[in-house]
């Protein structure tokens, strides 16, 4: 039997993580076609006249706005966590620390990188990133990858070891090369079977076509209508060029911003008639039918139309609140995905050690409600006030003074409540305070009450 170029990567299924990237890309041929998945569409065209792209629906100020808004993920702190038994400890020397903090490549910072990844899973239905191993199997770089010429395939192996079984893998169709799944970071929107995402540009092509419909067609009547102020009314018949002349000179003298209140003067017969600044009922449905394709995408993309400028009468009682629901319903799910994935293929074989998208840091921004919340934290000994001070990126207390869990005098465990403890510690300041003692001094012994005499 033939030997298949599969059959010369089957050494490398057996064990990834000590082959190179190199060794596991192969570049393959399209002689046979039927491998081969089919070209994803990357638009179509709406009853609207408009053939809708994803690089087309980024000139919708809308779809942007969207995208910008998931954006904000790249903007968070990413970080590695080991779990510890009952804690978590931040591992900054972790090795792939810096990669996904400060450079995931070379030639992009985090935020780049992060905004790329998701701007595609966003317009495309499918983010990707290949992860360029060292010998060892240890991640040294991410390179993002065109999701219109990156697409995942499955294969059923014809014979070796794994002869029955299936597989994935994911082929650049500009290169020809191959990576088998464990080397591809790849965000999925809706999918069907679980690897390929559906794109909500190609799947809401009539919603969104008919919004950059309605703009093109404001552009148009903008440049092509006619929008005149008045009309000039004179008796009599006048040659072409005397109406020129006529019509040039009220202009020249009326005409413009600077000149508004001027008043008029016309000669014998000459009236004329201003319109007025009245907002025709198709304008005024063209301006409705505009804002619902605004929130037309809103709800494509799951936010609440109030981020996109319109709903005006959306109340939150604080910009904290809207924030919030825009990381419960919208920026969470995204970063949980990105989590998952990289838990899955670049710390699989580390016990307890995990990545995190600190999702609080965009509600830091709220100066007051980030203040009361770390101030209760610390007040109910949930926090030391090292820990508080941490938050707003301040330096500890000197000496070691603010490692400590406090918390006020009438918030007690239940067992220093039964030792009276806590209790001596209250009833001493109450004493203190009643016997006014000259020298500032209580001295609790002489309370037969405390001691049992």
């Amino acid at each position: 039997m033939e030997e298949k170029w599969y059959d010369k990567l089957l050494p490398s299924f057996v064990g990834r993580n000590s082959i190179k990237t190199e060794d596991r890309a192969v570049r393959l041929t399209l002689k046979d076609p039927s491998n081969w998945p089919q070209t994803f569409l990357n638009g179509g065209s709406s009853t609207a006249g408009v053939t809708v792209t994803p690089e087309s629906a980024l000139k919708f100020g809308a779809v942007i706005s969207c995208i910008n808004l998931y954006g904000q993920l790249a903007t968070l702190p990413w970080k590695v966590y080991k779990k510890d038994k009952e804690s978590r400890v931040v591992l900054p020397g972790h090795d792939q620390y810096r990669l996904l903090s400060v450079e995931p490549h070379p030639w992009v910072g985090t935020v780049n990188f992060r905004k790329a990844l998701i701007a595609n899973y966003n317009l495309w239905g499918n983010g990707y990133s290949i992860i360029n191993r060292s010998e060892s199997g240890r991640p040294l770089k991410y390179t993002l990858q065109q999701p219109w010429n990156f697409q995942p395939y499955k294969i059923t192996y014809e014979s070796g070891p794994l002869k029955g079984e299936e597989d994935l893998w994911y082929k650049d169709y500009m290169t020809g090369e191959v990576y088998h799944y464990i080397d591809v970071i790849h965000l999925s929107d809706l999918t069907k079977d679980g690897i390929s995402g559906l794109s909500r540009i190609q799947l809401n092509a009539q919603s969104i076509g008919l919004g950059i419909a309605g703009i093109q067609y404001g552009a148009e009547v903008y440049e092509k209508g006619v929008f005149p102020g008045g009309i000039l009314e004179a008796r009599g018949q006048f040659s072409p060029v005397a109406m020129e002349n006529l019509t040039s000179s009220f202009a020249d003298e009326y005409a413009g911003i600077s000149k508004a209140g001027k008043i008029v003067g016309l000669e014998d017969g000459v009236r004329f008639h201003q319109f007025k600044p009245t907002m025709p009922m198709a304008d005024a449905q063209y301006i409705q039918g505009r804002v619902q394709s605004v929130r037309d995408v809103a709800m494509i993309y799951g936010i609440n139309p109030h981020f996109l400028g319109v709903d005006g009468n959306s109340s939150y009682n604080s910009q904290e609140h809207a924030y919030r629901e825009l990381v419960d319903f919208v920026l969470r799910p995204t970063s949980v995905l990105i989590e998952n994935e990289f838990d899955r293929k670049v710390f699989a074989g580390e016990e307890g050690v995990y990545n995190r998208i600190e999702l609080k840091g965009l509600l830091r921004g709220n100066f007051e409600a980030v203040t009361d919340r770390v101030t209760r934290y610390v007040d109910k000994g949930l926090l030391s006030r090292d820990e508080g001070r941490a938050i707003d990126e301040q330096n500890p207390i000197p000496g070691g003074a603010g490692k400590e869990y406090t918390t006020g005098l009438n918030q007690a465990s239940l067992e220093s409540i039964i030792n009276g403890e806590q209790f001596k510690r209250t009833l001493g300041a109450i004493i203190k305070e009643q016997l006014n003692d000259k020298n500032g001094k209580a001295n609790i012994a002489h309370v037969p009450s405390l001691n049992g005499n």
